[in-house]
């Protein structure tokens, strides 16, 4: 027996020795890198939100943060022009019948498992009042539904829009966020509402400071993927200063809209920072007051153009975050169709020519005798602190004609505004973001008569007008490039405005974040936004 233990025992420290030999090895092995998801990130800007009611917001940052609390009929694919289904379950198309013949009735079939953030069911009927709502109360964005005479629901997930005309643009007007559903309990036809949003998209609003911070948590209840991240914190900065040294001390993990452009080749050089560029689709631009007699020369109006220095300010004063524009459309394509003509450039060249520029104003009727005075408005903060800077250089180029001066007219929002839709303004700088991915979204508003006073043009030509009713009944792509093209060369014949520049928005964030993607609306899919590390 006692032999047997011996050789039991001296197998025992084998065993032994074999384990601890092998952990000590596994103990060496190199270990599998994990990659965490970080839960919280948070954003920075110097934007301001005015409103989350879907039927009162149309200003981008607003915007922004409905598309991600709210969920439209239709979306967009993150970081492409690409429609897909999203509360409604399809695309409307002539060839399912879902669009009427006659292109006057849309037919969507909407989901039954979405649910506003108070536990509320979501039917076809919330969806009908939800978008009877803004046209009824007629508030900033209800431009965005006038070619709906109603929308009814004809069963309890069948809702069916009803149009007073064919509108070949109105597809992607369903992507909207003025067709996002909103709970009637809190939601009334007497006016917008002002409280923490009732919600039913990727995320739920749980806290929101007006002005200093809205914190949106991933809503547990969404149909859909959910959200990666599970907190987005937004911070709102009063300056651009503040914003970079959030970003240079990484207190925000993405800073944008907007810093200083002459703080970017510093933001450039951080090792810890990566920078994403948006598409060239907001467009800047002159609005001439075609009700002031002095714009109302032609003459006046070729000299403007001959002066202004486009490549100047946008390599000089914006230090390469824009690109010159010669129309009143932008450069990017449309769902593979480029309708962009450099029409100002064609009639007028890319670069100033100051000897023609004295040529027109001396045919105004303007000399040393009898010098000319114009006034340029601008709004100091809505575009970022910069704006200044490039009111100055204009005001510099027009002023190298000779005999010519330019008082500068800065006007803080909303009375800027105000002061434009009521024709104050002689000049004024002005921006347009798009609101749905057509050209009709930069026809409709630069050239038709109803569109033209709210950018304080009140420019009345009825070809154009013409042109537009001919763009929006027409469903072939093909005979629209040619109408929006034939508008473009008209308007700069006319010299209707002086486009400037498109714009590009720089997003300045960690390395670590991805999934910074922008449709052509400038908006990006907070919902995809991930930190790792």
């Amino acid at each position: 027996m006692a032999s047997k233990k011996a050789l039991w025992g001296a197998i025992a420290v084998i065993i032994v020795v074999i384990l601890i030999g092998a952990g000590a090895y596994y103990m060496t092995l190199p270990k599998t890198p994990t990659t965490t998801v970080a839960n919280v990130i948070t954003i920075g800007t110097t934007d301001s939100i005015s409103s989350l009611d879907p039927a009162k917001a149309d200003d981008y940052f607003s915007v922004l943060v409905i598309q991600n609390i709210f969920t439209p009929l239709l979306s967009y694919k993150p970081g492409t022009s690409v429609l897909q289904p999203e509360l409604a379950k399809n695309i409307p198309s002539t060839s399912d019948g879902t669009i009427s013949p006659d292109g006057l009735t849309y037919t969507l079939y909407i989901r039954n498992d979405s649910k506003f953030s108070d536990g509320t069911p979501i039917n076809a009927s919330t969806v009908a009042y939800s978008m009877n709502r803004v046209i009824k109360l007629g508030l900033d964005p209800a431009y965005l539904l006038a070619p709906v005479a109603n929308v009814t629901a004809t069963g309890p997930y069948t809702l069916q829009i009803h149009l007073k005309y064919p509108d070949s643009a109105f597809l992607q007007v369903l992507a909207l966020w003025v067709t996002a559903p909103v709970d009637p309990k809190y939601y009334t036809m007497s006016g917008p509402y002002t409280g923490m949003p009732i919600t039913n998209g990727h995320y739920n609003v749980t806290y929101w400071k007006k002005g200093s911070e809205i914190i949106l948590e991933r809503n547990p209840n969404y149909y859909g993927t959910p959200a990666i991240t599970q907190q987005i914190n937004i911070m709102f900065y009063s300056d651009a200063t503040s914003l970079k040294n959030a970003i240079l001390t990484k207190a925000v993990d993405v800073g944008y809209k907007d810093v200083l452009p002459t703080d970017i080749p510093t933001l450039k050089n951080q090792s810890f920072l990566k920078i994403t560029s948006s598409p060239g689709s907001v467009i800047r631009y002159i609005s001439l007051n075609w009700k002031d007699p002095v714009i109302q020369n032609k003459h006046v109006r070729a000299a403007i153009e001959y002066a202004i220095n486009r490549s100047y300010i946008c390599n000089n004063v914006l230090y390469g975050t824009a690109t010159p524009l010669y129309s009143m459309m932008p450069t990017l394509p449309f769902n593979g169709y480029n309708v962009y003509v450099p029409a100002y450039a064609n009639l007028y060249g890319y670069n100033p020519n100051l000897a023609k520029a004295k040529q027109e104003l001396a045919l105004a009727g303007y000399s040393s005798a009898h010098p000319l005075t114009l006034t340029l408005a601008y709004t100091p903060t809505h575009y970022g602190l910069i704006e200044q800077y490039v009111a100055l250089s204009i005001k510099n180029q027009i002023e190298a004609i000779g005999n010519v001066t330019v008082n500068l007219n800065p006007v803080e929002t909303p009375a800027y505004w105000d002061d434009l839709m009521a024709g104050q303004f002689q000049m004024a700088m002005v921006g347009w973001y798009p609101d749905y991915w057509d050209p009709d979204d930069y026809q409709t508003t630069f050239y038709d008569p109803a569109g033209t006073p709210t950018i304080g043009s009140f420019y009345n030509n009825s070809l154009m007008h013409n042109i537009t009713v001919q763009e929006e009944l027409s469903t072939n792509m093909t005979q629209r490039v040619h109408l929006f093209q034939e508008a473009q060369n008209i308007s700069a014949q006319d010299i209707a405005f002086i486009p400037l520049y498109e714009n590009n928005l720089m997003v300045y964030s960690l390395k670590t974040v991805s999934g910074i993607e922008f449709d052509p609306m400038l908006t990006f899919q907070l919902w995809v936004l991930q930190k790792t590390g």
